[in-house]
This record gives structure tokens, C-alpha cells and sequence, in this order.
């Protein structure tokens, strides 16, 4: 394992390429296994070595360790804890469902193979940085190069750093392996250096499909200035007393405004826009369009190629592969559902029954998609069904293996954005103008009716701006992975667990609705293994047994 690890950190191999050759990928190459010290110094090279950093997202394996560790599936297990899904606890074992029901320890592999991918990213965009000056290619090439090697030594960094808090920084080939965490306020400065650079130096759009622009930069530099401001205002882990993790050195006012100033740049001039239909961001046959409002995705791929895929046990309706469908591990929580105003069309997309063989079909851009039926009387067919993909037979016919998906998962969309930009609003004494941005998300959400759009507006109105608007940030972006930061953020994951309904198998339809299903299956377990400490994941114990530097986090 000491052997593994000192490869990651110091290795000329952190720069394997495994390299799609669909023309909706990173890069228009053929297959490499590994770039080699001397490819590293080629302008092909360091192109490859670049695709071996977006490859990190979504390869089903890393350097042969973990099974789909990142975005392809097992990440969305990690981040799911909150109260917009749960899982079918009846289908689950081992380490997924000690993931699915909070009890989370040193040893699960999930967890494990999460750090250990991130910090390939990590090491893959250090190898880059450290070598592209030395390439005989353009000033301008180098310049792009630099700030998206950059930008993603921030991007991987900064998920470290929501999931672990405190976590070794390693800049260069040679630094030490055994380097000891360093504080939130040391990584979050030198995760704004990068993406402030990325911000800086990337075009307005890249000029390879699917890469970082600067908005891409821009995005989680928001991200990270509204995420900072917020644990600042509620002592997120206060309580704790752990002064690694500590959020004492913020200014949350001064993040706010950062905050502001940011968003109103994206929204002025990213010419990122709100696609006229909420679920063209979910679909596998819609990726052009997606790009339009989303500044990041996970990219799949196409011809066979099974590393570059997202496996469909998420969040998408229960039914056969050949309708369709997936695996039915995760299902919505009735907490979701009941935030809902029943006409929004975003419920109508994202909570519905199972599909099947019989169920209804629709064409989309010429590929035939079942249509989920509705939710049953008993609750027990109840999806979260954001993610859809078309039927069997059109995915075999482009080569798609079996149970996996060419859904481009959104990393982050241009409605996350308004909502950031409409609380960094609301922080800075504009109340008005920040309700104004989420009526503009809510817009869509109504097909543009403005009649149904002020229901929306006075349905879900709270006397507080901030519920309100965690409220909203669950309706639209419910099932993409920001929902336990959010709830993190705001002091709340605590009293939201809490606070999930738990009710028995003789009255759950009666007292809370069908909807409630599985809620009654899971939701008590998850109750009960959930402490404060649980805010932050566990330092991998065989990361510590090889690097006794790496100070546990408290309680674990």
C-alpha cells in the first residue's frame, strides 16, 4: 500500500491517459494505456496527459483501483445523505449500504477509492504544471493548458475539501507522501489562486467540445466564496472544537460580496442561459443542448468504450434496461415530494412510478424514451426520475453496454448559478433583486406561464428568504450531489436528518402519504447513525496507516 500511495504522489504515471475516441469527448485521439516521462515533453503528450486529468471524472476504474469511484456512480452514493433520497435498503449490502445509511467508517472502500481518485486528479494536473513550460508548442496553447491543468488541481482540491475539510496540498512530482493535512484557510487560498488563474487566463468557451472555460472557473469560484460565507455565518463544526477544519479565518461579509460581484459577472456576460426545457438537462439524446446551460459535465462516451459511462442505478425511474430504466437502488423521500407545488413541471419530471415494457413511449430527437407511469397508491413503485435515458434497443444500436448510460452528468448548470447569485443578493441587502433571480428559475419551472408562475412564487413563499431558498435549491437540483453541501453550509444537516419523517409500516399511508415509502424502510437507520461529527468524511484508514501525518477527523 506505502508503495501505491508514494506512486501516486511522486510518479511520472499520475498521468495516464485512457482516452475515448468519440467526437463528443475530450479529445479526438485513440486509446493510450500511459504517457511515459518523454511523452510528457511532446505537445501530443501533454495533450494526452490533459485528457488523462477529465478522465479522472468518470474512468470505471483508476490506475486499477475502485469500480466507477467518481461521477460514474459510487461518488453519488457518498454525497447523497440529506432528504431528497434514500435508498432501497431491501437490495443493499456491504459497502453501499453502509454508505446509503450514514454509517461511515475508516475502511469503506467508496470513501477510500474517492480520496485516492481525487488526489490522481490532483497529481495528474501537478505532472501538468509542472511540465508544460518546457513544451515547445505556443505561448497561448501553454497559457490554456496551464490554467485548465489549474483549474482542475482546484476543482479536485475543493471536492477534498468539502468532503474531508482539512487535506495535504501536494504541488509537484517530488512532494513529500507523507505531508500532513493543511488548515481550511491554507487550501481554500490555494484552491482560489487556481481557480482564480483558470478564471483569468481560460477563453470564454474552450475551443476542444466539452472542456473548462473561464466560466467554468467562475462558477466554482462562486461556489466556493458562497459556501465559505455561509459555514462562516452558521459555525459550521464549531462545535467540533477541531481547529484544522475551523472556519474562524473567514469574513463571511467580504465572501458575500465576492459572491455578488461574481455572480452578476456570470450572469452579464457567460451567455449561459436556462434551456427552454428543465429536463433537456437530463436526457442522453440532448447533450448539444445541455451544453447551453451547463458550464461542467461528466461527459460518457460512445463505441464500446466502458470506462466512460455513468452505470443508471441512480436517481432515473425503475424498469428494464430495455425500457429504459434502472436498477431502483435509490427512490425519493417523501420530504422531496412535499415541497413540491404539485404543478411545477419539475416535479412532473423528477417524481414519478416505475417503467416497464407496457408503459407509454414518446420520440426525442428521434430516440424512443418510456414514459414512467404514475407513482402507485401503495408508494412502493416511487422514483426520483431526473436521469433518463432512451430505450435498449437505441443504445445497443450506438454500442452502449448493458445497464450503462451515455447521460452527460451536469456538474454544475447555469440554474445553480442564479440561485448562488440570488443568495449572495439576498446577503448583501438586496432582497428584491435576489427574488427576482429565483423567479426566473421558478419561470421555467411554470412552461412560462406567468399565471402559474406567481402560484409557484406565493406557494412556496417563507417568511424567510433562506429557507426559502434552500427550498428551491432542492426543487432544481434535487439528485445532483449538492444537496448534503448545502445543508452542511447552512447548519441544518443535523436537524434535517432529524427531522426526516419515520413512520411505521401500519400507518405511513395514513398519517404521511404513500410517498413516504421508503422513507418508512430506511429512514429511522439513518437517523440513528447520524452524529454532528458526520458533516465530515473519515480519513481512509490505510491513507493514514501509510502516512501517520494524516491527523484523524473527530469521531472516527
Amino acid at each position: 500500500m506505502k508503495k501505491l500511495r508514494i506512486l501516486i504522489l511522486t510518479s511520472v504515471l499520475a498521468a495516464i491517459c485512457i482516452v475515448n475516441n468519440s467526437c463528443s469527448k475530450f479529445l479526438e485521439e485513440k486509446v493510450y494505456s500511459f504517457s511515459t516521462p518523454e511523452d510528457l515533453y511532446t505537445p501530443e503528450g501533454i495533450e494526452l496527459a490533459m485528457t488523462g486529468v477529465y478522465d479522472v471524472m468518470n474512468a470505471s476504474s483508476i490506475q486499477g483501483v475502485g469500480s466507477q469511484s467518481l461521477w460514474g456512480s459510487r461518488l453519488n452514493w457518498i454525497l447523497m445523505l440529506g432528504d431528497e433520497v434514500i435508498a432501497d435498503f431491501t437490495k443493499l449490502n456491504g459497502d453501499r449500504l453502509n454508505i446509503a445509511s450514514g454509517a461511515l467508517s475508516t475502511e469503506n472502500a467508496f470513501i477510500s477509492d474517492a480520496w485516492f481518485s481525487l488526489y490522481v486528479g490532483v497529481n495528474r494536473a501537478n505532472n501538468i504544471i509542472n511540465r508544460v513550460n518546457a513544451i515547445n508548442i505556443s505561448e497561448e496553447r501553454k497559457k490554456q493548458i496551464m490554467a485548465e491543468a489549474r483549474f482542475f488541481r482546484g476543482f479536485y482540491s475543493i471536492y477534498l475539501a468539502w468532503m474531508f475539510g482539512a487535506i495535504p496540498m501536494p504541488a509537484g512530482i517530488n512532494d513529500d507522501p507523507q505531508a500532513p493535512r493543511e488548515s481550511l484557510n491554507i487550501v481554500y487560498q490555494k484552491v482560489e489562486d487556481d481557480l482564480r488563474f483558470a478564471y483569468d487566463n481560460l477563453n470564454h468557451r474552450n475551443a476542444k467540445q466539452g472542456r473548462v472555460n473561464k466560466w467554468t472557473a467562475a462558477s466554482f469560484l462562486l461556489k466556493m466564496y458562497t459556501y465559505l460565507a455561509s459555514c462562516k455565518e452558521n459555525n459550521v463544526g464549531a462545535e467540533l472544537s477541531f481547529e484544522l477544519n475551523s472556519f474562524n479565518w473567514v469574513n463571511a461579509m467580504d465572501y458575500y460580496q465576492k459572491s455578488e460581484a461574481l455572480g452578476k459577472e456570470i450572469y452579464q456576460n457567460s451567455q449561459y442561459i436556462l434551456l427552454p426545457s428543465y429536463r433537456y438537462n437530463f436526457l442522453d439524446v440532448t447533450r448539444d443542448e445541455q451544453a447551453s446551460e451547463c458550464p461542467m459535465v461528466v461527459q460518457t462516451g460512445l463505441n464500446g468504450n466502458s470506462d466512460f459511462y455513468l452505470l443508471i442505478d441512480w436517481v432515473s425511474p425503475q424498469g428494464p434496461d430495455a425500457s429504459g430504466g434502472g436498477r431502483g437502488h435509490v427512490r425519493s423521500m417523501g420530504e422531496l415530494k412535499d415541497k413540491y407545488n404539485l404543478k411545477d413541471l419539475r416535479y412532473l419530471h423528477n417524481i414519478t412510478g416505475i417503467i416497464n415494457a407496457s408503459s407509454k413511449t414518446e420520440i426525442i430527437k428521434n430516440a424512443t424514451f418510456y414514459i414512467p407511469n404514475a407513482v402507485n397508491s401503495s408508494g412502493t413503485q416511487i422514483c426520483l426520475s431526473k436521469f433518463r435515458q432512451s430505450s435498449g434497443a437505441d443504445r445497443t444500436a450506438l454500442g452502449v453496454p448493458g445497464l450503462a448510460s451515455l447521460l452527460n452528468f451536469p456538474i454544475i448548470r447555469y440554474a445553480d448559478i442564479l440561485l448562488l447569485y440570488a443568495e449572495a443578493k439576498f446577503k448583501t441587502g438586496d432582497e428584491s433583486g435576489a427574488r427576482e433571480l429565483v423567479s426566473i428559475v421558478r419561470s421555467r419551472a411554470a412552461g412560462g406561464d406567468a399565471v402559474l408562475l406567481n402560484e409557484l412564487n406565493s406557494s412556496y413563499r417563507k417568511e424567510n428568504f433562506m429557507d426559502e431558498l434552500l427550498d428551491e435549491r432542492s426543487r432544481e437540483l434535487c439528485g445532483e450531489n449538492w444537496r448534503r453541501f448545502d445543508l452542511i453550509r447552512m447548519g441544518k444537516l443535523q436537524s434535517v436528518i432529524q427531522s426526516l419523517k419515520t413512520p411505521s409500516a401500519s400507518d405511513y399511508r395514513a398519517t404521511v402519504g404513500a410517498h413516504y415509502y421508503f422513507n418508512m424502510l430506511g429512514a429511522q437507520t439513518v437517523k440513528e447513525n447520524f452524529f454532528p461529527y458526520k458533516i465530515w468524511f473519515p480519513i481512509p484508514k490505510k491513507e493514514i496507516d501509510v502516512n501517520p501525518n494524516l491527523v484523524p477527523n473527530p469521531g472516527y
